[in-house]
């Protein structure tokens, strides 16, 4: 799955608006956000996993209050009205996870896999 390939293909105020959005992962309470990093690369990766998905998170494009960039969370450090982050009504939920479950599998950014022991992707 490629998922750098996803994010380069998005419209550029696509990819600025899903840059301030982080997921919030529905078991753990986990904060991620959407767009990456790649560590080797440099460019900005899609960093998702629909079904554990609870909430995402929005980072205003001028924080009231200075807040980590969501390239550098700190697991520590949640969403707080206080940054003016705000969640995704459900709604928006729906509709961003719809967007990326398109994305995602459409045949230039979706992979086949057969799992076989001792795999890790």
């Amino acid at each position: 799955m490629s998922h750098l390939a996803a994010f380069d293909a998005l419209p550029a105020a696509q990819r600025e608006a899903w840059s301030r959005l982080a997921t919030v992962n529905a078991y753990s309470g986990a904060v991620h956000p959407l767009v990456h990093l790649h560590p080797r690369t440099g460019r900005r990766t899609l960093f998702v996993h629909l079904g554990q998905t609870g909430a995402v998170a929005r980072w205003p494009s001028a924080p009231a209050l200075p807040a980590p960039p969501l390239e550098a969370m700190d697991p520590a450090v949640a969403p707080s009205a206080a940054f003016g982050h705000r969640l995704l009504r459900r709604r928006s939920l729906r509709r961003l996870a719809r967007q990326l479950e398109a994305l995602l599998s459409s045949a230039p950014h979706r992979a086949l896999h057969t799992y076989r022991q001792h795999d890790l992707l």
